[in-house]
């Protein structure tokens, strides 16, 4: 027995409601000769109760005699098709677990269940029912969030009213460099980062939890707009009269004014692959992030400056989302290839969302590609389009 061991409660007097239930180990046992058990779910029966909501996530200190070891993850959490649980897949895989690309683990991860369908517009804001779609949803799910716009994803498993995070980052040098899957699933993997504490190491979250980091996502979808006259000053060719016009919205604007914000955005989507295309070659690098502004450069051609108070804001936002100290400067140019109205931007392989995309799916069913494309038929109405015809 020892932190991240899993166990179920059994054999308490005076709090039977948990008694069955699993949880897993997270402070060696104390002065008192209890161990800290955090439980992964809800309780049995009538789970979506308000005293059962009081349950999951709750830290039991709890004795010997009334902790059992288990060699496994909650049933709960079992998917059946796989036998194991997404986390324990994560975990011993070793196809999955020693991946540091955070696409490559989500589509490795899907690859099991399901395969790949378009993705939806990830939309978060309080317009939009995104959010809500997944805070409502029943039973054993997972969603997979595409957030190519900032240069990364998760996933996230919704289970008996309870949230699981998956997440990796690149490995790079220093103290607070990327992690692996293995490491992110390890309680101890990832001392001194709190989004881990938090998410990582197979503990579950709450409503609450799960609505802290959609908020973060919001906020970076946000960020392009403030970043705009910035991004785009040094884009050869976009007329800067009509820079103005990519940070509003596009329903208020006349049909000759969408035209020249879509000619502007065409002339950086097209400039910014460029300079992705040569990041092998010559890298994009910041400029000491403590001068103000912040240059980013690509070999000897400057791309970008961005007042320091803003790039600062981006690399918070990116660590508290990440757990990544270092913020690769690629992000800002793929903030300009996915655009700023990212809502209308789709994949001409399969016309699923880019910038910001979403893929959810219920755990309890194995789908085809034909279930899965009217899955996401559906997702999509429920997600209100940002886009209507233009006024004239």
């Amino acid at each position: 027995l020892r932190r991240g061991s899993f166990v179920a409660v059994q054999g308490l007097q005076a709090a039977p409601l948990f008694n069955g239930m699993w949880g897993i180990v997270v402070t060696e046992k104390n002065e008192n000769d209890r161990w800290g058990v955090q439980l992964l779910d809800h309780s049995e029966g009538s789970w979506e109760t308000d005293e059962s909501k009081q349950v999951g996530g709750r830290v039991l200190a709890v004795k010997d005699a009334n902790i059992q070891l288990q060699g496994r993850d909650s049933p709960h959490w079992t998917v059946e098709a796989l036998g194991s649980s997404v986390f324990e897949a994560i975990c011993t895989d070793p196809n999955l677990c020693h991946l540091d690309r955070c696409d490559e683990l989500a589509q490795e991860v899907w690859n099991i269940f399901f395969e790949t369908v378009p993705a939806a517009p990830l939309t978060l804001d309080d317009r939009y029912e995104m959010r809500k779609t997944l805070l409502e949803a029943k039973g054993h799910k997972i969603y997979w969030l595409a957030l190519d716009a900032v240069q990364h994803h998760l996933m996230i498993e919704k289970c008996r009213g309870r949230y699981r995070v998956f997440q990796t980052n690149v490995k790079d040098e220093g103290p607070l460099g990327g992690y692996t899957a293995e490491e992110w699933c390890s309680l101890d993997g990832l001392p001194g980062r709190k989004v881990h504490q938090v998410y990582g190491g197979g503990l579950t979250v709450g409503d609450t939890e799960i609505n802290q980091l959609l908020d973060l996502i919001v906020q970076l979808q946000n960020m392009p707009k403030v970043l705009l006259s910035d991004l785009l000053r040094n884009v050869p060719g976009v007329d800067q009269s009509s820079v103005h016009l990519l940070a509003k919205d596009p329903t208020a604007l006349s049909k000759s004014d969408v035209e020249k914000g879509s000619e502007a955005l065409q002339l950086a989507s097209k400039w910014s692959h460029t300079v992705i295309q040569k990041v092998p070659l010559f890298g994009i690098t910041t400029l000491n992030f403590l001068d103000d502004p912040v240059v980013i450069v690509q070999g000897n051609q400057k791309l970008f400056e961005i007042p320091q108070k803003r790039y600062s804001r981006v690399r918070d936002l990116y660590q508290g989302l990440t757990g990544q100290a270092s913020l690769t400067p690629v992000v800002f140019v793929k903030m300009v290839n996915q655009g700023f109205w990212w809502e209308n931007r789709r994949d001409p392989r399969d016309g699923g969302a880019t910038g910001y995309g979403v893929r959810g799916a219920d755990l309890g069913v194995r789908q085809s590609y034909e279930q899965g494309v009217e899955d996401a038929k559906i997702l999509r109405e429920r997600v209100k389009s940002f886009y209507t015809e233009p006024k004239t």
